[in-house]
């Protein structure tokens, strides 16, 4: 309960209550801590609520609802995503470009050592553990072999 703040006391019956379960060994923390999250809720918030239509249910039937809140907050975040620099950059590039640029993970391995890892081409790894394809698809074979320091 806040019963003086900036030079004003507040009657009994009055007072300010913040009701929190953050911890209250220093309350003014927890008072700016509440003024971000007034920031999130007259700005995000309300501009999901009454900007993208949030609100506005089309439907009373749970999926309908579920669907709408979903691709709501997913265009909303793609919107916000894109608006960034890096947002930008990779609507400028394009996903086919992305993808010819390898950003792909489907032909892609994680392998643990001890406290190490690394990240292989599956027809890599296929040269590391001597079990190479027929056929490559992806990778110069004696490329790779150098690169890694493989010998024959």
């Amino acid at each position: 309960m806040v019963v003086k703040w900036n030079g004003n006391e507040y009657d009994l019956g009055h007072e300010k209550v913040f009701a929190t379960s953050l911890d209250v060994t220093e309350p003014l923390k927890i008072i700016d801590n509440y003024s971000l999250r007034s920031l999130i809720e007259n700005t995000v918030f309300r501009e999901l609520k009454q900007g993208w239509n949030l609100a506005k249910l089309p439907m009373k039937k749970k999926s309908a609802i579920v669907s709408h809140t979903i691709l709501t907050l997913l265009m909303y975040s793609l919107n916000a995503c894109f608006q960034t620099k890096l947002g930008r950059a990779l609507t400028n590039k394009g996903i086919r470009r992305l993808r010819d640029e390898d950003m792909s993970t489907i032909h892609k391995l994680i392998v643990f050592s001890g406290d190490y890892f690394a990240i292989f081409d599956v027809e890599e790894y296929s040269l590391i553990v001597r079990a190479p394809p027929k056929e490559f698809f992806r990778i110069d074979p004696d490329e790779a072999k150098k690169r890694l320091g493989l010998r024959d």
